[in-house]
């Protein structure tokens, strides 16, 4: 009998190491395969080095404070997104097509959730624009225009034209001693013409025309005047002369004055100086126009980025 223990012996010892043979090959499996998930994330979007300078940046609210100073685009970038990587790699390969007064944020999508509820953010690859205050000034959801030209054409505010003075022409300029053309050759300067004649650049009686009054059915805001008109249906046009789309509006309705209704008037208020009126009536972006009750309170808000006309907002207030 002891003989027949002893023989099976090395047999229990086997079969009790078993168990924990198989439970290593599993835990090796597992190691393998979770390697093998992050081997593959990090593969589908391979890292550039920026250079120092570059106006494409990963999210940090420092940066985002020292640049105010710049048109800032908040770009919500998941690494599990198709959509997001094919963007992120158009502007990595175009640095150099970055308008030199915008920066570009890259903000993680999943560990920004603050960002995200601030500016109404609920999928990636949305781009936001802001202003200088940090206020939302246009969203973007860029899936199917991955590209960085596609957020230009969308986001980017083209500056102001310095106005350039007209300086006079120098070659035109006659000296003091030259005759003028309506003198006599020989003349010495001092005769007049007759007092009856008159300059042929001078505009009549007749040809001067008074200039245009302003249209009262279009003004510029000011209190008194909003009081004034509370009588009639009131809409204020929030624009911004910055604002390509508040520049068209403003020209669609200045060419169509007439066709405003007569019982309407738009107030043309500053977007910028006017804070305490964007606060009351929920305003965040230019270009929005409010039509408001007799008592100054809120009927309907309209934005009418894609739709800058008149007709447009007749269609959608009156």
């Amino acid at each position: 009998m002891q003989e027949e223990n002893k023989v099976d012996e090395p047999a229990a010892k086997a079969a009790s190491k078993t168990p924990l043979i198989a439970v290593a090959a599993v835990l090796a499996v597992l190691i393998l395969i979770i390697g093998a998930v992050f081997a593959l994330k990090g593969s589908g979007e391979p890292t550039a080095s920026r250079p120092a300078d570059s106006r494409y940046i990963d999210w940090d609210e420092a940066a985002f404070t020292d640049h105010t100073d710049d048109q800032r685009w908040l770009y919500f970038h998941a690494d599990w997104c198709p959509n997001c990587r094919a963007l992120n790699a158009d502007i990595e390969a175009n640095l150099d097509d970055i308008p030199t007064d915008v920066i570009i944020f890259k903000v993680d999508y999943d560990d920004n959730q603050d960002l995200k509820e601030r500016y109404g953010v609920n999928r990636q690859t949305t781009v936001v624009s802001v202003d200088e205050n940090g206020e939302q000034l246009e969203s973007f959801l860029a899936v199917g225009s991955e590209t960085l030209a596609a957020l230009v054409e969308r986001l980017y505010i083209e500056p102001p034209v310095a106005e350039v003075e007209e300086m006079p022409d120098s070659g035109n300029v006659m000296p003091d001693d030259a005759p003028s053309s309506d003198q006599n050759p020989g003349s010495t300067g001092s005769e007049q013409a007759p007092a009856d004649s008159q300059d042929e650049t001078e505009p009549t009686d007749e040809e001067q025309t008074a200039p245009e009054p302003p249209n009262p059915r279009y003004v510029e805001w000011s209190e008194a005047a909003f009081a004034e008109h509370a009588s009639r249906q009131r809409w204020l046009n929030f624009h911004a002369d910055w604002c390509p789309n508040c520049r068209a509006l403003d020209a669609n309705i200045r060419a169509n004055l007439d066709d405003i209704p007569s019982d309407v008037v738009i107030f043309k208020v500053d977007y910028d100086d006017n804070q305490a009126l964007r606060q009351q009536y929920g305003v965040n972006r230019q270009t929005t126009v409010v039509s408001v009750d007799g008592s100054g309170e809120k009927i309907k808000s309209f934005l009418a980025v894609n739709s800058e006309t008149l007709a447009a907002l007749i269609g959608e207030l009156y």
